[in-house]
Parts: structure tokens; sequence; C-alpha cells
């Protein structure tokens, strides 16, 4: 038998998530989610949030036949060490976004009558950490516009990935600068920037903010 190669290209992990997903109920697959230790998630337009785990998707055209009878060969831990961790970023389980994430595995893997590991960590592609606000947002929110990418002022939310934090916009806003005054001021920012900001905070704090005139 030919050992399973790891994955080489993003494109091959972004299937073999998909695949788990929709084998989830094979026996083998079904029976180790309450072992998993890291998980990694994806956003898909018209799924939402789906996982993974690294012993599944770290390895080319994995399905759950190829699964079953290379089972013995295959190692988590050979992958997370591998290419997974050239496209995907371990969360901190404090991010809000880890927390997010977290509570959405378990709703799922609930579904299938599953736990998740006590000590499982979610990653996520760096490259989403960019739409994260908007898989978190509504339909018509201005959530998009929320940005968070590791190489720009440590990964804080900023507006559209420029120099500019929702922090910013939340203080200039907290004494008692107008929308009016803050777009005269920084012509790069728009009317949404300043909306999608204060969702962000609404949706931090949990509950509502009255939006400045």
């Amino acid at each position: 038998m030919i050992s399973p190669q790891i994955v080489s290209d993003e494109s091959q992990v972004i299937e073999n998530i998909v695949n788990f997903n929709k084998d989830i109920d094979y026996p083998r697959i079904h029976a180790m989610i309450a072992y998993v230790r890291h998980w990694y998630a994806i956003p898909l337009p018209d799924k939402g949030w789906v996982f993974g785990p690294s012993k599944f998707i770290g390895y080319v055209g994995m399905d759950s036949k190829k699964y079953a009878k290379a089972f013995e060969d295959l190692s988590g831990g050979e992958t997370e060490k591998g290419n997974l961790k050239k496209w995907f970023i371990e969360l901190r389980p404090t991010d809000k976004l880890a927390q997010v994430l977290m509570q959405e595995l378990r709703r799922q893997m609930a579904q299938y009558g599953k736990t998740v590991n006590a000590l499982a960590r979610i990653h996520v592609l760096k490259g989403a950490m960019q739409h994260s606000a908007e898989a978190r947002q509504p339909p018509g929110s201005e959530g998009w516009r929320i940005t968070s990418d590791p190489r720009i002022l440590a990964g804080k939310p900023c507006i559209r990935g420029m120099r500019i934090r929702v922090a910013d916009i939340l203080e200039m806003l907290a004494h008692g600068a107008t929308r009016k005054e803050i777009l005269e001021d920084y012509p790069y920012v728009e009317d949404g920037d300043i909306t999608a900001a204060l969702e962000f905070a609404m949706d931090a704090v949990d509950h509502r903010l009255v939006k400045a005139a």
C-alpha cells in the first residue's frame, strides 16, 4: 500500500474539509470525533463555518474509504507540523472568534451525538481571518468591513485592512465626535465603516449601543 501524501496546496485542504463533513456519519470517522485535539475551520458561502480534523484533512484526496484503509498510517501530528501550519493559524482559547467557533463546533457535533474534546483547539485559514467578522454578521450588516490580519497592527480588528482600528473609531465617538467630523478628518473612512465599528462593539458587549448622529 502506498503511504498517503501530505497536502501541498490549500485547495486540497478545503476539499478534504468538505469531504469530511459529507462523510461524518461513516463509522470510523464518527468514532474519532471526541478524540480530536485540533480542528481546522473554513467559512463556506452556503454553509457558514465547517470543520475538519488534522488527521483527515492533512492528506491528499482524503475521503471515508481512504481514511479507513490508511488509518494506521495517518498522523494528525505529522500534518500539523507539516503543511497545515503554512495556511492556518491557531486561535487562542480566549479569542472571541475561537469562542464563537468552538460553540458552533459543539453545536454541529451534538447533531451527531458527539461531544468535543475538552482540550480541542481551533485553527482558521490565515486569509479567512480577514473575513471572520463577515461570517459572524447577519445579512445586510456592514460586518464585512472589519478585518483582522496578524500582519496588520498585530491582528487587532481594523477597517478594511487599513491601519485604523475599530477601537480608534469607537474612541472618537466616545469623545463626542460625530460621523460627519470623522469622515471629514479621515477621508479614507466611509460611513459604512463607522456603522461596522458600532456593530462590532454591539456584538462584543452583547447589548445595544446608541449610534452617533
